[in-house]
């Protein structure tokens, strides 16, 4: 826990959620927020293969190397490939991560994503009411660890006052029930679309409809939930 946030940021015009549950006693999801110059913010969430103390411990080495890629490379492109490059040079081919990036611009409204292998941020969209994939599943690129020299590519969202982002780790869409059906991203849709569209909101809404889903039945994965949305 030492590695995570120990407070959501606080930025004008914007409002931050954060859920972390892990499956032992020691996770290997990470999540992160790392404030950069001009205004921008960058949003990190991860899921290193496997459980317990060996995924904690490249979380925490990843974490770490991925605060120094995005404070110096100004690309989220490129400092998600030189994250892999760093991933390669250390010898850690045992294990593979998944990664989210976001880069914030809270002075223009957008945020730019590079996927690594994970699954795609969804972004709530307060003039339609419906909730859509951030990023096309084309430009997710292999996660962290899989082979040097993988180029990735990024991709730029405009947020309109009232949109809400939702980014989360593969311990949410596949949290199984007692008749061993997973939670799915129809699940995540649906307890997103239940309620108020505020961030806080559907950040809750969506831990407690896992919980609900899930009840009476081990956890069997990490569980990480990131909401950021725009409020003016």
């Amino acid at each position: 826990m030492s590695f995570l946030p120990k407070k959501l940021p606080q930025l004008a015009g914007y409002e931050f959620f954060a859920h972390y549950e892990p499956a032992q006693e020691v996770g290997g999801d990470y999540y992160d927020f790392i404030p950069l110059p001009a205004s921008r913010l960058a949003i990190m969430v991860g899921d290193v293969a496997g459980k317990g103390v060996p995924a904690a411990l490249l979380m925490a080495k990843v974490s770490s190397d991925a605060r120094f890629c995005m404070l110096t490379e100004p690309d989220p492109a490129q400092a998600v490939y030189k994250l892999n490059e760093q991933m390669q040079e250390a010898g850690m081919l045992d294990r593979f991560i998944t990664l989210a990036a976001g880069l914030l611009d809270t002075s223009a409204h957008r945020v730019t994503f590079v996927n690594a292998g994970h699954l795609p941020p969804l972004i709530f969209r307060r003039a339609t009411g419906r909730v859509e994939e951030a990023t096309s599943r084309e430009l997710a690129g292999f996660p962290l660890g899989v082979a040097d020299g993988i180029p990735y590519e990024a991709a730029t969202v405009a947020l309109q006052p009232g949109d809400v982002v939702t980014v989360f780790t593969d311990g949410v869409t596949e949290a199984k029930n007692k008749a061993e059906k997973e939670f799915q991203m129809e699940g995540a849709y649906s307890a997103l679309l239940a309620g108020p569209p505020t961030t806080k909101g559907m950040g809750d809404r969506l831990v407690a409809a896992i919980r609900q889903h899930a009840l009476g039945c081990k956890q069997h994965d990490d569980i990480t939930i990131v909401c950021f949305g725009r409020v003016s």
